[in-house]
């Protein structure tokens, strides 16, 4: 999966930090558990991102430029974060074929 400049910057900073990362996990199992469907769970992270650059802009000198980032810019990177730390769907069950 491409990254951007900004998705890539959030990624690297969550590799290198263990308790950031640690932290993330938790929040995209939690928002995956709590939203109503992997669209509505990617639009939770994806906000859960954007608020996150927005908080870390202010600290963090790798951060600044990206407080204005739209959240459109960090769906890759929450797509990819639910991909990797929520638990997979239940699998449907598999539809029975009535024999002749």
């Amino acid at each position: 999966m491409s990254l951007n400049r900004a998705e890539r910057t959030i990624a690297d900073y969550l590799a290198r930090q263990p308790d950031e990362r640690r932290h993330w996990q938790d929040k995209v199992a939690r928002l995956a558990a709590a939203a109503a469907g992997p669209h509505a769970a990617a639009d939770a992270v994806t906000d859960a991102l954007a608020a996150y650059c927005r908080e870390r802009a202010t600290v963090l000198a790798e951060f600044r430029g990206l407080d204005t980032v739209p959240r459109t810019m960090l769906r890759n990177l929450a797509e990819l974060l639910l991909r990797q730390w929520a638990p997979p769907p239940p699998k449907r069950p598999a539809a029975a074929v009535p024999w002749p």
